[in-house]
């Protein structure tokens, strides 16, 4: 076990997801707070009459929902699959299973706080994610470069730098976002690494119970 590289990695992603989500979470909140400033006064005006009563709409049941994700976003994403996979945080229509899905399905906040929460449980994951996998490397190469961990940190560090390039519509664009499919084919390993190491885990432990019945 290797706690100081675990501590360094889940450092860099905390920084990293801590930043991009701050980043794309702080636009919203201005114009949260701006648009409920504004309209203040008119609700005031009008607060003596009778509010209309108005159809319970779900997009998400039976609708289609088309939203664009930032190059930020899928950064935050990439670099950190699995604790995503199980936050989805800012996707409209998140699993019933997820994070999201519950407390969409559960709780009464107003979509606003909604992503509040969920961005602050995967600003707390994110760093308890890859302390773990820092920590308990599933390969042990010559340069520490050449696993899976240091692949994705490094490949969502230059992603970052090449967010002003990530234009869907410029010349670029895909070019700059070649770091992500690195981060994604590198997640795509660790999971080989990963199945391989639980199955060689449970064909010790059968071969120690059927040892005593061999002798």
């Amino acid at each position: 076990m290797n706690w100081r590289r675990g501590f360094l990695l889940a450092t860099i992603h905390f920084v990293i997801a801590a930043s991009l989500i701050s980043w794309e979470e702080l636009p919203y909140y201005r114009q949260e707070h701006v648009s409920r400033t504004g309209i203040a006064a008119y609700l005031m005006t009008v607060a003596w009459q009778e509010e209309p009563e108005m159809p319970n709409f779900d997009p998400c049941d039976g609708g289609f929902v088309d939203y664009f994700t930032t190059p930020a976003e899928r950064i935050v994403q990439l670099a950190n699959l699995p604790v995503w996979s199980l936050v989805q945080w800012r996707i409209p229509c998140p699993s019933r299973w997820t994070l999201a899905g519950a407390l969409h399905a559960k709780s009464h906040l107003e979509p606003l706080q909604e992503d509040f929460a969920l961005a602050s449980i995967l600003c707390i994951l994110v760093p308890i994610q890859w302390f773990l996998i820092g920590g308990i490397p599933l390969l042990r190469p010559r340069w520490w470069w050449s696993e899976p961990g240091a692949v994705i940190t490094i490949y969502a560090a230059v992603a970052i730098a090449l967010i002003p390039l990530m234009d869907p519509y410029g010349t670029v664009g895909f070019a700059a976002e070649f770091p992500m499919l690195v981060a994604l084919l590198a997640w795509l390993w660790w999971l080989g690494l990963f199945i391989w190491k639980v199955l060689q885990s449970g064909w010790r432990i059968a071969a120690v119970r059927r040892a005593p019945h061999l002798s």
